[in-house]
Protein backbone atom coordinates (compact mmCIF):
# COMPACT_ATOMS: atom_id res chain seq x y z
CA UNK A 1 0.00 0.00 0.00
CA UNK A 2 1.08 3.53 -0.65
CA UNK A 3 0.69 6.53 1.65
CA UNK A 4 -2.90 7.20 0.58
CA UNK A 5 -4.20 3.74 1.49
CA UNK A 6 -4.34 2.37 -2.08
CA UNK A 7 -2.72 -0.89 -3.06
CA UNK A 8 -0.97 -1.76 -6.32
CA UNK A 9 -4.32 -2.61 -7.93
CA UNK A 10 -5.72 0.93 -7.66
CA UNK A 11 -8.36 0.23 -4.99
CA UNK A 12 -8.40 0.42 -1.21
CA UNK A 13 -8.70 -3.26 -0.44
CA UNK A 14 -6.25 -6.05 -0.65
CA UNK A 15 -7.97 -7.68 -3.62
CA UNK A 16 -7.75 -6.63 -7.23
CA UNK A 17 -10.83 -4.98 -8.68
CA UNK A 18 -11.31 -7.65 -11.39
CA UNK A 19 -10.38 -5.36 -14.23
CA UNK A 20 -7.04 -7.02 -15.10
CA UNK A 21 -6.22 -4.58 -17.89
CA UNK A 22 -9.59 -4.74 -19.67
CA UNK A 23 -11.23 -1.35 -19.76
CA UNK A 24 -14.63 -2.66 -20.80
CA UNK A 25 -14.89 -0.55 -23.96
CA UNK A 26 -17.40 -0.95 -26.74
CA UNK A 27 -17.57 -4.38 -28.32
CA UNK A 28 -15.95 -4.35 -31.71
CA UNK A 29 -17.95 -5.14 -34.83
CA UNK A 30 -16.78 -8.20 -36.74
CA UNK A 31 -14.58 -7.30 -39.67
CA UNK A 32 -16.13 -7.50 -43.11
CA UNK A 33 -14.74 -10.01 -45.50
CA UNK A 34 -12.92 -8.54 -48.50
CA UNK A 35 -13.06 -11.82 -50.42
CA UNK A 36 -14.95 -10.49 -53.45
CA UNK A 37 -12.68 -7.47 -53.73
CA UNK A 38 -9.59 -9.67 -53.58
CA UNK A 39 -11.03 -12.10 -56.15
CA UNK A 40 -11.78 -9.13 -58.43
CA UNK A 41 -8.24 -7.81 -58.12
CA UNK A 42 -6.58 -11.20 -58.68
CA UNK A 43 -8.76 -12.02 -61.70
CA UNK A 44 -8.21 -8.55 -63.15
CA UNK A 45 -4.44 -8.79 -62.85
CA UNK A 46 -4.51 -12.32 -64.27
CA UNK A 47 -6.53 -11.18 -67.27
CA UNK A 48 -4.04 -8.37 -67.99
CA UNK A 49 -0.91 -10.47 -67.57
CA UNK A 50 -2.11 -13.47 -69.57
CA UNK A 51 -4.05 -11.73 -72.36
CA UNK A 52 -1.26 -12.27 -74.90
CA UNK A 53 -0.53 -15.86 -73.84
CA UNK A 54 -4.01 -17.37 -73.95
CA UNK A 55 -5.88 -15.58 -76.68
CA UNK A 56 -9.56 -15.29 -75.86
CA UNK A 57 -9.46 -17.33 -72.65
CA UNK A 58 -8.63 -14.36 -70.45
CA UNK A 59 -11.97 -12.79 -71.28
CA UNK A 60 -13.47 -15.10 -68.62
CA UNK A 61 -11.37 -13.86 -65.64
CA UNK A 62 -11.83 -10.28 -66.87
CA UNK A 63 -15.61 -10.66 -66.74
CA UNK A 64 -15.36 -12.33 -63.31
CA UNK A 65 -13.23 -9.39 -62.11
CA UNK A 66 -15.78 -6.86 -63.35
CA UNK A 67 -18.72 -8.69 -61.75
CA UNK A 68 -16.95 -9.33 -58.41
CA UNK A 69 -15.65 -5.76 -58.29
CA UNK A 70 -19.12 -4.32 -58.85
CA UNK A 71 -20.70 -6.60 -56.23
CA UNK A 72 -17.93 -5.80 -53.72
CA UNK A 73 -18.51 -2.08 -54.23
CA UNK A 74 -22.24 -2.49 -53.63
CA UNK A 75 -21.61 -4.54 -50.48
CA UNK A 76 -19.27 -1.88 -49.15
CA UNK A 77 -16.20 -4.05 -49.05
CA UNK A 78 -12.75 -2.53 -49.37
CA UNK A 79 -13.35 0.33 -51.78
CA UNK A 80 -9.77 0.55 -53.01
CA UNK A 81 -9.48 -3.16 -53.79
CA UNK A 82 -12.91 -3.20 -55.43
CA UNK A 83 -12.15 -0.27 -57.72
CA UNK A 84 -8.70 -1.66 -58.57
CA UNK A 85 -10.22 -5.04 -59.44
CA UNK A 86 -12.91 -3.40 -61.52
CA UNK A 87 -10.41 -1.26 -63.44
CA UNK A 88 -8.03 -4.19 -63.99
CA UNK A 89 -10.96 -6.30 -65.20
CA UNK A 90 -12.01 -3.64 -67.72
CA UNK A 91 -8.45 -3.21 -68.97
CA UNK A 92 -8.01 -6.97 -69.19
CA UNK A 93 -11.28 -7.32 -71.10
CA UNK A 94 -10.28 -4.64 -73.59
CA UNK A 95 -6.81 -6.15 -74.10
CA UNK A 96 -8.17 -9.68 -74.45
CA UNK A 97 -10.88 -8.64 -76.88
CA UNK A 98 -8.44 -6.62 -78.98
CA UNK A 99 -5.98 -9.51 -79.06
CA UNK A 100 -8.74 -11.91 -80.07
CA UNK A 101 -9.86 -9.58 -82.88
CA UNK A 102 -6.25 -9.19 -84.03
CA UNK A 103 -5.68 -12.95 -84.14
CA UNK A 104 -8.94 -13.54 -86.02
CA UNK A 105 -7.95 -10.83 -88.50
CA UNK A 106 -4.43 -12.23 -89.01
CA UNK A 107 -5.67 -15.81 -89.34
CA UNK A 108 -8.36 -14.65 -91.75
CA UNK A 109 -5.85 -12.80 -93.94
CA UNK A 110 -3.46 -15.76 -93.82
CA UNK A 111 -6.27 -18.13 -94.72
CA UNK A 112 -7.26 -16.00 -97.70
CA UNK A 113 -3.66 -15.85 -98.89
CA UNK A 114 -3.37 -19.61 -98.47
CA UNK A 115 -6.55 -20.21 -100.43
CA UNK A 116 -5.35 -17.81 -103.14
CA UNK A 117 -2.04 -19.66 -103.27
CA UNK A 118 -3.82 -23.00 -103.64
CA UNK A 119 -6.01 -21.64 -106.42
CA UNK A 120 -2.97 -20.33 -108.31
CA UNK A 121 -1.25 -23.73 -108.07
CA UNK A 122 -4.34 -25.59 -109.20
CA UNK A 123 -4.68 -23.42 -112.30
CA UNK A 124 -1.30 -24.68 -113.54
CA UNK A 125 -2.43 -28.30 -113.52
Amino acid sequence: MDNNGYNNYGNQGGMPNGNYGYNGGMPQEPKQSNALAIVALVCGILSIVCCYCTVGLTIIPAIVAIICGAIALKKGQSKGLSIAGLVCGIIGLLLSASMLIYVIFVVGISGLEYMDMLNSYSSYY
